[in-house]
């Protein structure tokens, strides 16, 4: 439907997953997809867009998918991954403050855009936009999008108020031109 989508399955499981008593042999051909990788409690996922309570070993929802969306727009709206760190800790350090890295100083993403992208990389879930349809909605919402609608809209109520004056002008000649 031309649309792209962005997907990863490596840490996809269904709420009534439950992890295999052994690991399937290597001659199945779907052992790969039904094996289970992780230990409970080892940190999975990409650090760089995992959010704070991935970090901190806490279950991932909506609100961490949220989380993550935003880290990566982020960076391909400012060419920098919004959380610095040359370790782990750091890393993780600087997602639990809060501490997003300034994009670069020519940067030439609107103010609204940052500000949208910075709620959904805040430290506490509850105060991220409520659902993802929220924050598309509002990625949608483009003030400048908007203000050009706007005018033109008013370019062409005044282009058709011209013409019609125009026409209430010229009839008006062309009564006095016949009385």
């Amino acid at each position: 439907d031309g649309r792209v989508r962005v997907v990863d399955f490596g840490l996809a499981r269904t709420r009534d997953d439950q992890p295999p008593d052994a690991a399937l042999p290597p001659a199945r051909p779907d052992a790969a997809l039904n094996t289970t990788l992780t230990a409970t409690g080892a940190l999975v996922g990409t650090p760089a867009y995992m959010s704070p309570e991935q970090h901190d070993g806490r279950l991932a929802d909506a609100r961490s998918d949220q989380f993550s969306f935003c880290a990566a727009l982020y960076e391909g709206l400012h060419g920098v991954t919004p959380f610095a760190g040359q370790t782990l800790a750091a890393l993780a350090d600087n997602v639990f403050a809060g501490r997003v890295q300034p994009g670069p100083e020519d940067s030439r993403v609107p103010a609204w855009l940052r500000r949208v992208v910075l709620r959904g990389l805040a430290v506490d879930p509850a105060a991220r936009w409520p659902s993802m349809d929220d924050l598309l909605d509002e990625l949608a919402r483009d003030p400048e999008r908007i203000r050009r609608a706007r005018l033109r809209g008013g370019l062409v109520i005044g282009g058709v108020a011209a013409v019609v004056l125009g026409l209430l002008w010229l009839a008006r000649q062309l009564a006095d031109v016949a009385r």
